[in-house]
């Protein structure tokens, strides 16, 4: 017969993101009480935790909380956060403009209502060189003595939900890094970027995975368009999904990577897209041949259409 002590002390059970976050990642965690959650978080920031333990505590505790991370060197993660789809186009902009950053792998991410916010690894033995974390217009840093609110939160009805949870955190882009971190001993960590050079030439590619670098998925890669390059009349992003009955919808971003136009379309096979996008000026080599067929593998991407008054104007109504 079990005795009062073999029972466990807590019954009330820790949401299993929580458990998985805390075990698998390693990252210090904290409940946020839902009414007043921003000003009972300062308060319980200091107490987050990977103890498994501690958090079926503060879980019996707080019943019906959601659940923060506490970013930062400890928990060995910052964050990037979009509050909107401005913050998004921001971020992939400025990454894609960096040659440097071809070697980028996708990293978790979480969204609510489909604005994200990506995590990166923490850059070992460095330190953030600022308190100013706006990266760009809707686009924050989240660094130490921050916090993110984690799955299975929800906030005013809506869940936050990772992309896909298995998805290792990354480490972060080159630019990031040098723009914002420092070493631990003061060493600047080469704070000069490179001058953003756009492709040029034969080779040069105005096509790529939706939120890609040459080809490479970044984060926030469903969330926005990739970077246009100058010098034609109306330049068009073609954003499009492969729908389960096999046909493919497209959307069109405007000219300021921000704006979604009114028409939309969709195509009953891949050819009519490959069609499309050679049309529209987007197929001009080999490698841009090669990458629209890896995107159309994965099920979604992008292209770049040089469009005229004519065409553009199509977009701009709905019908």
């Amino acid at each position: 017969m079990r005795t009062p002590f073999q029972f466990p002390l807590y019954s009330r059970e820790l949401p299993i993101e929580v458990r998985q976050a805390a075990e698998g990642r390693h990252w210090l965690l904290f409940p946020v009480p839902v009414r007043g959650r921003f000003a009972k978080a300062e308060a319980f920031i200091k107490h987050a935790t990977s103890d498994i333990a501690i958090l079926e505590r503060l879980s019996y505790e707080n019943p019906g909380c959601n659940w923060a991370l506490a970013t930062g060197p400890a928990s060995g993660v910052f964050a990037i956060e979009a509050s909107d789809q401005s913050g998004c186009a921001s971020f992939l902009a400025i990454t894609m403009k960096y040659e440097e950053e071809a070697d980028w792998t996708e990293t978790l991410e979480i969204s609510r209502l489909g604005i994200p916010c990506a995590f990166f690894q923490w850059p070992e033995n460095m330190i953030l060189n600022t308190t100013h974390r706006r990266i760009a217009t809707g686009l924050i840093l989240r660094g130490d003595t921050d916090w993110v609110l984690l799955p299975p939160s929800t906030v005013s009805g809506v869940k936050y939900t990772y992309r896909d949870s298995a998805t290792p955190v990354a480490s972060p882009p080159t630019w990031v890094t040098r723009k914002y971190f420092v070493w631990q001993d003061g060493q600047p960590s080469n704070n000069i970027l490179p001058f953003p050079r756009f492709p040029t030439g034969r080779g040069a590619s105005t096509i790529y995975p939706a939120g890609s670098a040459l080809g490479i998925i970044l984060p926030f890669s469903n969330y926005s368009s990739a970077l246009s390059c100058p010098g034609t009349q109306h330049r068009i992003q073609m954003l499009f999904d492969r729908l389960e009955n096999g046909s493919w919808f497209c959307h069109f971003i405007d000219e300021d990577h921000r704006t979604t136009l009114p028409r939309t379309v969709t195509f009953p096979s891949s050819d009519k897209l490959i069609a499309t996008s050679e049309c529209g000026g987007a197929l001009k080599c080999g490698l841009q041949r090669k990458l629209l067929t890896r995107a159309i593998n994965k099920g979604r991407g992008g292209v770049i259409l040089q469009l005229t008054d004519e065409q553009y104007s199509r977009l701009k109504t709905s019908k």
